[in-house]
């Protein structure tokens, strides 16, 4: 069971399960911290995970302001701190690997690893193009046409075209998920307008820390190439590439990306 934890003002829900060194995730734009329960389960073994949802999602609070990815990741080491968490590794998607980067930068006592996931130094051209269609659809075509949109974004057509009576069952489960937990599309929006000013390029030779950059093959959110320039950029990183996965890789290959985060913790761990 979650619990709710007051951070700069702001009750942050979290959950947590497992002993052993700190790993926190940080979920992508829009996403509950219930996109990581293939790896909480995993990662639990050996491990205190911390989910966790970011203000104005899930069943956080939603302040009327505090959506900059500077705030977000102030929220990150807020929470640590109200946890009586020194350091943690910290596991980042997409916008959350964004995020992740930012409390690197801000607050490096916080940080004793990375794994960033399907994101990179800034959002691609193609995000200033199309991800404005994500509070749009939402609010205009409603919580069904967002569901698809994301379904359509974010696996492979090959996992779809294998497992299609499964995406059947999740675009249901999904439905009744964002009607008990909504995503407003204007927070939608300030994050959007966040995730789209924030370029780490200049300052990632200041994170000292061992780092994870991982990306699926085919991955049209954050693609392979634009994802390896972080990892590039990153004093202490290696590079890995899932191979039949997107934007969604945790979900889509989620043993092989347990496997590659678990064999990374144990690692640096030594």
């Amino acid at each position: 069971m979650g619990q709710k934890v007051q951070v700069g003002g702001v009750r942050i829900h979290t959950l947590e399960s497992g002993q052993g060194e700190a790993v926190l995730f940080i979920n992508g734009l829009g996403a509950d911290l219930s996109i990581w329960s293939l790896q909480q389960a995993e990662l639990s073994r050996g491990y205190r995970v911390i989910l966790y949802d970011h203000r104005g999602t899930g069943l956080s609070d939603r302040p009327a302001d505090g959506y900059d990815l500077e705030t977000l990741a102030r929220d990150v080491d807020g929470l640590l701190r109200a946890l009586d968490v020194p350091r943690a590794h910290l596991v980042g998607h997409s916008m959350g690997g964004l995020v992740a980067q930012l409390v690197a930068l801000n607050h490096p006592a916080r940080v004793q690893s990375l794994v960033l996931a399907a994101t990179s130094v800034r959002a691609p051209k193609m995000a200033h193009v199309g991800l404005h269609l994500w509070p749009d659809v939402l609010e205009k075509l409603g919580g069904e046409a967002f569901i698809d949109l994301m379904i359509a974004q974010n696996y492979t057509h090959g996992y779809v075209e294998s497992n299609y009576r499964y995406i059947l069952l999740l675009r249901q489960l999904l439905k009744k998920h964002l009607s008990e937990v909504p995503i407003d599309p204007d927070t939608l929006r300030r994050m959007i307008r966040a995730i789209l000013r924030v370029d780490t390029s200049p300052n990632l030779s200041r994170i000292g820390v061992p780092a994870l950059v991982i990306v699926g093959d085919q991955d049209i959110v954050f693609p392979p190439y634009q994802v390896a320039e972080l990892a590039r950029g990153l004093p202490q990183a290696e590079f890995a590439v899932l191979e039949a996965s997107a934007h969604n890789l945790m979900l889509e290959a989620p043993v092989a990306f347990n496997a590659r985060v678990r064999t990374f913790l144990e690692r640096i761990g030594r």
